[in-house]
């Protein structure tokens, strides 16, 4: 994966995604606000917005904004890198003009007429504040184009890349290409319902899975187990189902029950026939040394489910 400046995007400024990089020229499709809002779901407009995303095709870079070093990186682009974009210094005129300019045109004049001769005068002028605050922004758009227009050559912050092949991943660390890591993958971004895991490596979405002892021992047990602290648990059995089902290809439940002081016990049903389980202690402090002693663990109760499949067929079956 390659990484350039910071490591973080700031969620305040527009990101996006290249889709073609030519010669100079980038296509990006820019990234809908929307979908960083934690509302977007309940919102008339965010239900318009969602998937649709606004094209840009920048053909310069302005070399004084940035770096040597990032200007030779912005040649090196490829489809799929992530970018961060800073708007120009003017970009605030621009919302000034279309929206602050016409209001206080308007909230003027009508204060001017109410104070002529009551609320008609008061409708008039504010409609007449409004025109001329129209024909202002006219004027400025032909013949002040840099303060009326923000150019879409903005200022490259840093970038990026999310596309990184399995064999890249696999090099870094194999068990990141095991069967099991990858359905802990798509388990944990099932649960990602507004896209924060986009673009996230593996290791790093499985990261609250691995706990050192002296982290836990900084975990209270005093409290009620963190909801997120459950997804999880539920996520690693889910993972163990799935693999339960490639193997035997019969339809394996997994349930998880829980007391509010982190006691309980997992399940894992295939037909009639109870193949894991589990009794679960300290959910609050729930995590591995490492995500190969995760696998470990998720290896050893594969191995004595599909053991009691093998014994009990016919049980598995009903």
């Amino acid at each position: 994966m390659r990484t350039n400046l910071p490591a973080a995007f700031p969620a305040a400024m527009p990101q996006g995604t290249v889709l073609a990089a030519d010669d100079g020229r980038l296509t990006l499709a820019i990234d809908s606000a929307c979908a960083h809002c934690g509302h977007g779901k309940a919102c008339g407009i965010g239900k318009l917005a969602a998937g649709r995303r606004t094209h840009i095709d920048i053909a310069h870079i302005d070399a004084a904004s940035i770096d040597a070093a990032s200007i030779a990186h912005l040649r090196h682009f490829r489809a799929g890198d992530r970018v961060c974009l800073a708007a120009p210094e003017n970009a605030i005129a621009a919302p000034l003009l279309g929206y602050i300019l016409p209001a206080l045109a308007m909230l003027a004049g009508a204060g001017i007429g109410q104070s002529l001769g009551g609320d008609l005068p008061a409708v008039f002028g504010a409609g007449a504040g409004f025109v001329a605050a129209l024909c202002l922004t006219r004027f400025c758009a032909r013949h002040m184009p840099t303060l009326s227009r923000i150019k879409l050559t903005p200022t490259f912050l840093y970038t990026r890349s999310i596309t990184m092949s399995v064999e890249t991943a696999e090099t870094t660390d194999p068990i990141l290409g095991t069967d099991f890591i990858k359905e802990m993958v798509r388990q944990m971004r099932a649960l990602d319902t507004y896209g924060e895991y986009s673009g996230w490596p593996p290791e790093k979405i499985l990261e609250p899975f691995v706990l050192t002892k002296e982290k836990k021992a900084e975990i209270p047990l005093i409290s009620d187990p963190d909801e997120t602290v459950v997804a999880r648990v539920k996520c690693l059995y889910n993972a163990i189902s799935v693999l339960i089902e490639k193997e035997c290809k019969l339809m394996a439940v997994p349930l998880v029950h829980l007391t509010h002081e982190g006691f309980g016990r997992a399940l894992v049903t295939v037909g009639k026939l109870v193949v894991i389980d589990k009794t679960l202690r300290d959910v609050h402090r729930f995590g591995f040394p490492s995500l190969s002693k995760m696998k470990d663990e998720a290896d050893k109760l594969l191995a004595i489910a599909l053991e009691r499949i093998g014994s009990y067929p016919e049980v598995a079956g009903l």
